[in-house]
């Protein structure tokens, strides 16, 4: 069996299988300042994604800029798309992993916040979320809403809301910086009230989960429109080479694309038995 094929045996991933193998693989480390390590690791994580293998940001430029973009990559980018998208894929891999430990530290479940935080953004929408497949396609179908107050915008109390926004088809990289952001700044404040008060607040924790559900939103969305995969790949990806790590050591680690075609050829066979 070849390579690509062998990386490809994986099951249809489940967010809650996903939640289930992130507890077990967790590093405890002996102490209960998680809050400030994982602030840490969500900035660490966001710029290796953007950073680490090239110009990503280029890839989530503003929608009107997107196209160009596509047009003249190789110009802009100094090499093709594919294998930037794909490196940038597997590094998004590890940002998921610790939204998904945070979420499970916080003792929630990530599809139910996923599916509350959608569920803020589309106000009388119920979503009962099914596993990353379906995740990807009520992001994709709900994406402009889901969205940020624009720089320059001011709260207009008569409308009870921004003036301007900004959502994640409008601007991806905006809108996963700044949901980033937002999940450290929670967990920096958990951090102080663990430190002075011995413990974090309920409300505080809430602040912690939402908003690591937005960030798992927007990875969602930036995974399918910009990298060209989807988040469930990214999941059983991060779930294998972590697996293969751990057996071989960090330095034989298994590569993206070929898992990424070797699923490509799984469900096209699957979805032509």
């Amino acid at each position: 069996m070849s390579e690509a094929h062998e990386f490809g045996r994986t099951q249809q991933s489940d967010m809650d299988a996903y939640q289930d193998y992130v507890r077990k693989s967790r590093f405890e480390g002996g102490t209960t300042d998680w809050q400030g390590q994982y602030a840490g690791y969500i900035i660490d994580e966001q710029l290796e994604c953007l950073t680490q293998h090239g110009v990503g940001s280029h890839l989530l430029l503003p929608r009107a800029w997107w196209q160009h973009m596509k047009t003249h990559a190789v110009m802009l980018l100094g090499q093709e798309p594919r294998p930037l998208q794909d490196k940038m894929a597997d590094e998004m891999g590890d940002l998921l992993w610790f939204a998904t430990d945070i979420e499970d530290r916080c003792d929630t479940s990530v599809t139910k916040a996923c599916e509350q935080a959608l569920e803020r953004y589309v106000p009388g929408q119920v979503f009962n979320i099914n596993g990353f497949e379906d995740l990807d396609k009520v992001v994709m179908e709900n994406a402009d809403a889901i969205r940020m107050p624009g720089r320059y915008a001011s709260y207009d109390a008569a409308i009870e809301s921004y003036t301007d926004y900004v959502s994640v088809v409008d601007y991806p990289a905006l809108v996963y910086l700044r949901f980033g952001e937002q999940v450290t700044q929670a967990l920096r404040v958990a951090e102080r009230s663990q430190k002075e008060f011995g413990e974090v607040s309920s409300d505080e924790l809430e602040k912690i989960c939402n908003t690591t559900a937005e960030l798992v939103l927007a990875m969602t969305y930036i995974a399918h429109d910009r990298l060209e995969t989807d988040i469930e790949t990214i999941a059983d990806f991060n779930k294998e080479k972590l697996r293969n790590r751990r057996e071989y050591g960090k330095e034989n680690d298994i590569n993206f694309s070929l898992f990424r075609e070797a699923v490509e050829i799984y469900r096209d066979e699957r979805n032509h038995a």
